[in-house]
């Protein structure tokens, strides 16, 4: 099955019959990337969340749940900003955010030795391929957009063409009973034509010899005279 092909049989099954690495890289695989992605956003916030509503909220029943629920709306937020923003610098922003609150996360200000390295290090690597994998996925959904809408487009292309084949049918049609009518109308005119010739040449047609004559003043005479007459005949 050819790629072209493929891509034909819609958004709804762009997965059947695929190859592992069309699988690895279509929108779905991106999309369950995504969705790992903001669970652990969410975990992230969560910690942070917690660990400085500590001090406001000791209750541990008010303040997770209280902390879980923000991260939540938060990295959903983060998911649909990102999906729904023109503007080219926010997904930076959001990455230097996220790159942000890792080095809370990981207390990299307080860190010591390797500590600080591995840390640091770990903090922009997750924000780096979180914000990557952020523009992948709104790539690939715009580009799968792009994908049905051609389709829709084809599709919409090859509508009109049946119509117009379908339209041009149905002249010939028309065309046609138009010109049968008119053959009828000629042989039903020759008919009658042959008709009233048959009709004429009987008239100047003698009933008894059958030999025909130039018209019916020469025919009237010779009727009297014709030999096959019966009343010309002598027994």
């Amino acid at each position: 099955m050819s790629k072209n092909k493929k891509k034909e049989q819609g958004y709804f099954d762009t997965s059947f019959g695929l190859s592992l690495e069309d699988r690895m890289t279509s929108l779905r695989a991106v999309s369950v990337a995504v969705i790992f992605y903001i669970i652990g956003y969410s975990a992230k916030l969560t910690v942070l969340f917690s660990d400085a509503l500590n001090a406001k909220i000791p209750n541990d029943y008010i303040r997770i749940p209280t902390s879980l629920f923000t991260a939540l709306a938060l990295s959903v937020g983060l998911l649909i900003v990102s999906v729904n923003e023109n503007n080219k610098k926010t997904p930076y922003l959001i990455a230097l955010m996220d790159a942000i609150a890792l080095f809370l996360l990981f207390d990299v200000l307080n860190s010591k030795g390797t500590d600080i390295i591995t840390t640091s290090f770990l903090s922009v690597f997750m924000a780096f391929v979180g914000f990557n994998l952020i523009n992948t996925f709104v790539t690939k959904r715009k580009q799968e957009f792009e994908e049905v809408k051609q389709t829709l487009n084809k599709l919409e292309q090859e509508a009109n063409n049946r119509k117009q084949d379908l339209s041009n049918i149905e002249k010939n049609l028309i065309a046609a009973k138009q010109l049968l009518n008119k053959v009828k109308h000629e042989k039903a005119e020759t008919e009658q034509e042959k008709a009233a010739m048959e009709q004429e040449m009987k008239e100047r047609t003698c009933p008894h010899c059958e030999t025909t004559f130039p018209s019916k003043k020469a025919l009237n005479p010779h009727i009297d005279k014709c030999k096959m007459n019966p009343k010309n005949i002598k027994e």
